[in-house]
Protein backbone atom coordinates (compact mmCIF):
# COMPACT_ATOMS: atom_id res chain seq x y z
CA UNK A 1 0.00 0.00 0.00
CA UNK A 2 2.63 2.47 0.61
CA UNK A 3 4.29 2.34 -2.74
CA UNK A 4 0.65 3.15 -4.04
CA UNK A 5 0.26 6.01 -1.69
CA UNK A 6 3.99 7.37 -2.83
CA UNK A 7 2.97 6.72 -6.47
CA UNK A 8 -0.83 7.63 -7.01
CA UNK A 9 -4.09 9.20 -5.74
CA UNK A 10 -5.64 6.60 -4.49
CA UNK A 11 -9.60 5.86 -4.81
CA UNK A 12 -12.23 5.95 -2.69
CA UNK A 13 -11.86 2.09 -1.56
CA UNK A 14 -8.16 2.16 -1.42
CA UNK A 15 -7.82 5.07 0.62
CA UNK A 16 -11.31 4.13 3.11
CA UNK A 17 -8.93 0.96 3.79
CA UNK A 18 -5.51 2.81 4.08
CA UNK A 19 -6.76 4.33 7.22
CA UNK A 20 -8.20 0.78 9.16
CA UNK A 21 -4.60 -0.58 7.92
CA UNK A 22 -2.79 2.96 9.58
CA UNK A 23 -4.65 2.34 12.95
CA UNK A 24 -2.47 -0.69 13.07
CA UNK A 25 0.75 0.35 12.53
CA UNK A 26 3.93 1.37 14.25
CA UNK A 27 4.41 4.65 14.52
CA UNK A 28 7.14 4.72 12.02
CA UNK A 29 5.00 3.29 9.36
CA UNK A 30 2.37 5.63 10.45
CA UNK A 31 4.78 8.64 10.00
CA UNK A 32 5.96 7.12 6.63
CA UNK A 33 2.70 6.99 5.07
CA UNK A 34 1.50 10.97 6.51
CA UNK A 35 4.61 12.19 4.59
CA UNK A 36 4.61 10.20 1.53
CA UNK A 37 1.09 11.14 0.91
CA UNK A 38 1.82 14.83 2.23
CA UNK A 39 4.79 15.05 -0.25
CA UNK A 40 2.22 13.60 -3.02
CA UNK A 41 -0.81 15.39 -2.77
CA UNK A 42 -4.08 13.86 -2.50
CA UNK A 43 -7.17 13.47 -4.65
CA UNK A 44 -10.80 14.49 -3.81
CA UNK A 45 -12.03 10.55 -3.87
CA UNK A 46 -8.77 9.96 -1.43
CA UNK A 47 -9.87 12.76 0.63
CA UNK A 48 -13.23 10.82 1.02
CA UNK A 49 -12.58 7.76 1.29
CA UNK A 50 -10.20 8.47 4.21
CA UNK A 51 -12.83 11.04 6.02
CA UNK A 52 -15.81 8.59 5.42
CA UNK A 53 -13.41 5.71 7.58
CA UNK A 54 -12.72 8.25 10.19
CA UNK A 55 -16.38 8.62 10.83
CA UNK A 56 -17.12 5.69 10.46
CA UNK A 57 -14.18 4.87 13.63
CA UNK A 58 -15.49 7.66 15.62
CA UNK A 59 -18.19 7.98 18.50
CA UNK A 60 -21.97 7.84 16.82
CA UNK A 61 -24.06 10.81 17.12
CA UNK A 62 -27.11 11.28 15.29
CA UNK A 63 -28.22 14.87 15.61
CA UNK A 64 -30.58 15.29 12.44
CA UNK A 65 -30.16 17.61 10.00
CA UNK A 66 -26.88 19.97 10.84
CA UNK A 67 -24.47 22.47 9.58
CA UNK A 68 -20.54 23.00 10.67
CA UNK A 69 -18.49 25.75 9.51
CA UNK A 70 -14.82 24.33 9.83
CA UNK A 71 -11.21 25.16 8.30
CA UNK A 72 -8.06 23.63 7.51
CA UNK A 73 -6.02 26.64 8.96
CA UNK A 74 -2.12 26.87 7.99
CA UNK A 75 -2.78 30.35 7.16
CA UNK A 76 -0.61 31.56 9.93
CA UNK A 77 -2.62 34.94 9.59
CA UNK A 78 -3.21 34.88 13.38
CA UNK A 79 -6.95 35.50 13.25
CA UNK A 80 -9.49 35.50 15.74
CA UNK A 81 -11.42 32.22 15.56
CA UNK A 82 -13.59 33.23 12.42
CA UNK A 83 -15.09 29.43 11.94
CA UNK A 84 -15.78 29.24 15.76
CA UNK A 85 -17.87 32.34 16.27
CA UNK A 86 -19.92 32.12 12.71
CA UNK A 87 -20.77 28.32 14.48
CA UNK A 88 -21.79 30.44 17.50
CA UNK A 89 -24.09 32.75 15.19
CA UNK A 90 -24.94 30.36 13.01
CA UNK A 91 -27.22 28.79 15.60
CA UNK A 92 -29.19 31.22 16.26
CA UNK A 93 -30.76 30.09 12.77
CA UNK A 94 -30.13 26.59 12.06
CA UNK A 95 -28.97 23.38 13.82
CA UNK A 96 -25.53 23.77 14.21
CA UNK A 97 -22.85 20.92 14.98
CA UNK A 98 -19.37 21.79 15.21
CA UNK A 99 -16.23 19.55 14.72
CA UNK A 100 -13.24 20.72 16.21
CA UNK A 101 -10.24 20.58 18.02
CA UNK A 102 -7.27 21.88 20.54
CA UNK A 103 -4.31 23.88 18.48
CA UNK A 104 -2.18 21.89 16.43
CA UNK A 105 -0.54 24.58 13.86
CA UNK A 106 -2.30 27.73 15.38
CA UNK A 107 -2.67 30.28 18.21
CA UNK A 108 -5.96 29.05 18.66
CA UNK A 109 -8.34 26.36 17.83
CA UNK A 110 -11.76 26.07 18.26
CA UNK A 111 -11.54 23.66 21.70
CA UNK A 112 -9.56 26.57 23.03
CA UNK A 113 -11.32 29.87 22.09
CA UNK A 114 -14.84 27.65 23.73
CA UNK A 115 -13.68 26.73 26.53
CA UNK A 116 -12.21 30.36 26.83
CA UNK A 117 -16.05 31.66 26.06
CA UNK A 118 -17.33 29.69 29.06
CA UNK A 119 -18.62 26.07 27.24
CA UNK A 120 -17.90 22.44 28.18
CA UNK A 121 -16.04 21.41 25.29
CA UNK A 122 -15.88 17.76 26.31
CA UNK A 123 -19.81 17.08 26.43
CA UNK A 124 -20.34 13.06 26.08
CA UNK A 125 -22.81 12.00 22.86
CA UNK A 126 -26.05 12.33 25.56
CA UNK A 127 -25.12 15.62 26.48
CA UNK A 128 -24.23 17.15 23.03
CA UNK A 129 -27.61 15.61 21.72
CA UNK A 130 -29.92 16.85 24.70
CA UNK A 131 -27.95 20.43 23.72
CA UNK A 132 -28.93 20.68 20.62
CA UNK A 133 -32.47 19.84 21.24
CA UNK A 134 -31.88 23.20 23.62
CA UNK A 135 -29.58 25.77 22.18
CA UNK A 136 -29.11 24.41 18.49
CA UNK A 137 -25.82 23.98 19.10
CA UNK A 138 -23.28 21.36 19.64
CA UNK A 139 -19.80 20.75 19.64
CA UNK A 140 -17.86 17.70 19.18
CA UNK A 141 -14.02 17.60 20.35
CA UNK A 142 -12.14 15.79 17.99
CA UNK A 143 -9.57 13.63 20.63
CA UNK A 144 -13.06 12.73 22.68
CA UNK A 145 -15.44 11.66 19.31
CA UNK A 146 -12.08 9.89 17.61
CA UNK A 147 -10.62 8.03 19.93
CA UNK A 148 -9.20 5.69 16.99
CA UNK A 149 -6.93 8.27 16.44
CA UNK A 150 -5.00 8.70 19.60
CA UNK A 151 -1.94 6.70 18.30
CA UNK A 152 -1.68 9.11 15.68
CA UNK A 153 -1.89 12.23 17.11
CA UNK A 154 1.65 11.96 18.52
CA UNK A 155 2.68 10.70 15.54
CA UNK A 156 1.47 14.02 13.77
CA UNK A 157 3.22 16.03 16.73
CA UNK A 158 6.56 14.29 15.95
CA UNK A 159 6.64 14.91 12.39
CA UNK A 160 5.94 18.76 13.15
CA UNK A 161 4.51 19.48 9.18
CA UNK A 162 1.22 19.40 8.16
CA UNK A 163 -0.60 16.16 7.26
CA UNK A 164 -3.75 14.57 5.82
CA UNK A 165 -5.51 15.46 8.91
CA UNK A 166 -5.09 18.89 8.71
CA UNK A 167 -7.41 18.36 5.73
CA UNK A 168 -9.66 15.50 6.69
CA UNK A 169 -10.38 17.58 10.42
CA UNK A 170 -13.34 19.10 8.31
CA UNK A 171 -14.78 16.68 6.27
CA UNK A 172 -14.90 13.81 9.44
CA UNK A 173 -17.59 15.56 11.37
CA UNK A 174 -18.86 12.07 13.46
CA UNK A 175 -22.62 14.08 12.95
CA UNK A 176 -22.28 13.89 9.06
CA UNK A 177 -23.43 17.40 8.46
CA UNK A 178 -25.60 17.73 5.34
CA UNK A 179 -24.91 21.67 5.19
CA UNK A 180 -20.75 22.43 5.57
CA UNK A 181 -18.63 25.47 5.10
CA UNK A 182 -15.00 24.73 4.71
CA UNK A 183 -12.21 27.12 4.54
CA UNK A 184 -8.73 26.20 2.79
CA UNK A 185 -5.44 28.24 3.33
CA UNK A 186 -4.56 26.35 0.15
CA UNK A 187 -5.86 27.91 -2.98
CA UNK A 188 -5.00 24.08 -5.02
CA UNK A 189 -7.14 22.67 -2.72
CA UNK A 190 -9.98 24.13 -3.52
CA UNK A 191 -11.28 21.53 -6.07
CA UNK A 192 -9.70 18.76 -4.43
CA UNK A 193 -12.15 18.98 -1.23
CA UNK A 194 -14.87 20.21 -3.68
CA UNK A 195 -14.74 16.85 -5.45
CA UNK A 196 -14.39 14.94 -1.70
CA UNK A 197 -17.83 16.56 -0.63
CA UNK A 198 -19.42 15.14 -3.64
CA UNK A 199 -18.80 11.88 -2.64
CA UNK A 200 -19.99 12.41 1.01
CA UNK A 201 -23.78 12.79 0.57
CA UNK A 202 -23.76 16.88 0.99
CA UNK A 203 -26.90 19.15 0.60
CA UNK A 204 -24.93 22.17 0.08
CA UNK A 205 -21.65 23.02 0.83
CA UNK A 206 -18.71 26.09 0.20
CA UNK A 207 -15.30 25.51 0.37
CA UNK A 208 -14.11 28.87 0.54
CA UNK A 209 -10.10 30.45 0.09
CA UNK A 210 -9.83 34.19 0.90
CA UNK A 211 -6.19 35.39 -0.84
CA UNK A 212 -4.54 33.38 1.61
CA UNK A 213 -6.85 32.84 4.28
CA UNK A 214 -8.88 30.20 5.14
CA UNK A 215 -11.99 32.05 5.47
CA UNK A 216 -13.58 34.95 3.11
CA UNK A 217 -10.87 37.64 3.28
CA UNK A 218 -12.23 41.14 4.61
CA UNK A 219 -10.27 43.38 2.18
CA UNK A 220 -9.99 40.88 -0.53
CA UNK A 221 -11.65 38.41 -3.31
CA UNK A 222 -12.59 35.28 -1.78
CA UNK A 223 -12.63 32.70 -4.24
CA UNK A 224 -15.76 29.94 -3.62
CA UNK A 225 -16.57 26.67 -4.84
CA UNK A 226 -20.22 26.18 -4.24
CA UNK A 227 -21.39 22.20 -3.86
CA UNK A 228 -24.72 21.01 -4.29
CA UNK A 229 -25.21 16.86 -4.51
CA UNK A 230 -22.58 16.44 -6.69
CA UNK A 231 -22.75 19.26 -9.04
CA UNK A 232 -19.99 22.00 -8.56
CA UNK A 233 -19.62 26.04 -9.36
CA UNK A 234 -17.53 28.80 -8.75
CA UNK A 235 -17.76 32.44 -8.14
CA UNK A 236 -16.18 34.94 -6.21
CA UNK A 237 -16.79 37.27 -3.92
CA UNK A 238 -16.07 40.84 -2.21
CA UNK A 239 -16.79 42.52 1.23
CA UNK A 240 -18.29 45.33 -0.72
CA UNK A 241 -20.94 42.88 -3.11
CA UNK A 242 -22.17 41.80 0.26
CA UNK A 243 -22.42 45.41 1.03
CA UNK A 244 -19.58 45.53 3.72
CA UNK A 245 -16.79 47.90 4.37
CA UNK A 246 -13.38 46.20 3.62
CA UNK A 247 -11.14 45.99 7.00
CA UNK A 248 -7.83 44.75 7.54
CA UNK A 249 -6.80 41.89 10.06
CA UNK A 250 -5.93 42.35 13.47
CA UNK A 251 -3.99 39.39 14.39
CA UNK A 252 -4.36 37.62 18.51
CA UNK A 253 -2.10 36.04 20.38
CA UNK A 254 -4.27 34.02 22.48
CA UNK A 255 -7.34 31.76 22.82
CA UNK A 256 -8.08 33.92 26.03
CA UNK A 257 -7.65 37.22 23.66
CA UNK A 258 -9.57 35.56 21.10
CA UNK A 259 -12.29 35.03 22.95
CA UNK A 260 -12.59 38.44 24.37
CA UNK A 261 -12.52 39.62 21.18
CA UNK A 262 -15.49 37.31 19.88
CA UNK A 263 -17.58 37.96 23.09
CA UNK A 264 -17.08 41.38 22.46
CA UNK A 265 -18.74 41.24 18.77
CA UNK A 266 -21.01 38.80 19.70
CA UNK A 267 -22.17 41.58 22.41
CA UNK A 268 -22.76 44.21 19.97
CA UNK A 269 -19.48 45.69 21.07
CA UNK A 270 -16.05 44.96 19.41
CA UNK A 271 -13.81 45.95 16.72
CA UNK A 272 -14.87 47.29 13.36
CA UNK A 273 -11.98 45.19 12.10
CA UNK A 274 -13.31 41.90 13.85
CA UNK A 275 -17.19 42.91 12.80
CA UNK A 276 -16.06 43.19 9.16
CA UNK A 277 -14.64 39.41 9.67
CA UNK A 278 -17.32 37.88 10.95
CA UNK A 279 -20.00 39.40 9.48
CA UNK A 280 -18.85 38.31 6.07
CA UNK A 281 -18.07 35.18 7.04
CA UNK A 282 -21.24 34.71 9.06
CA UNK A 283 -22.90 35.57 5.69
CA UNK A 284 -21.76 32.68 4.04
CA UNK A 285 -22.69 30.38 6.32
CA UNK A 286 -26.04 31.88 6.80
CA UNK A 287 -26.18 31.16 2.07
CA UNK A 288 -25.18 27.65 2.96
CA UNK A 289 -27.82 26.68 5.80
CA UNK A 290 -30.31 28.83 3.59
CA UNK A 291 -29.68 29.16 0.23
CA UNK A 292 -30.19 32.90 0.28
CA UNK A 293 -28.29 35.23 -1.87
CA UNK A 294 -25.09 36.75 0.08
CA UNK A 295 -26.67 40.72 0.46
CA UNK A 296 -29.80 39.18 2.16
CA UNK A 297 -27.42 36.75 4.69
CA UNK A 298 -25.32 39.63 5.31
CA UNK A 299 -27.82 41.54 6.30
CA UNK A 300 -29.28 38.69 8.51
CA UNK A 301 -25.64 38.59 9.96
CA UNK A 302 -25.43 42.10 10.77
CA UNK A 303 -28.54 42.25 12.68
CA UNK A 304 -27.43 38.46 14.76
CA UNK A 305 -24.28 40.21 15.83
CA UNK A 306 -26.81 43.22 17.31
CA UNK A 307 -27.67 41.10 20.52
CA UNK A 308 -28.93 37.97 19.49
CA UNK A 309 -25.62 36.09 19.10
CA UNK A 310 -24.79 37.23 22.53
CA UNK A 311 -27.82 36.26 23.84
CA UNK A 312 -27.48 32.93 22.34
CA UNK A 313 -23.61 32.13 23.58
CA UNK A 314 -25.54 32.98 27.44
CA UNK A 315 -28.02 29.89 25.98
CA UNK A 316 -25.07 27.57 25.06
CA UNK A 317 -22.81 28.39 28.02
CA UNK A 318 -26.00 27.23 30.30
CA UNK A 319 -26.70 24.14 28.14
CA UNK A 320 -22.65 22.99 28.20
CA UNK A 321 -21.37 24.60 31.58
CA UNK A 322 -17.84 24.16 32.51
CA UNK A 323 -17.10 22.14 35.89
Amino acid sequence: MLEAVVSRHLDFDEAHELFTCLLDESEVRMAAYLAAMQAKGYGGAELAGLAMAMREHALRVDLGMTCDTCGTGGDRACTINVSTAVALMLSCHARVAKHGNSSITSQSGSSDVLSALGINVVAAPDTVHDGMDACSFSYLHAPLYHPALQRIMPVRRMLGIRTVFNILGPLANPASPRYQLIGVSDRDLLPIVAEALCHMDVTRALVVHGDGLDEAHPCSTTTLLEVCGDEVSASTITPKECGIRSAPILPVSSPEESARRIEAVLRGDGICEDRVLLTLNGALALHVATGRDYDECADIARETLMGDAYRQLKVIRNAYPKA
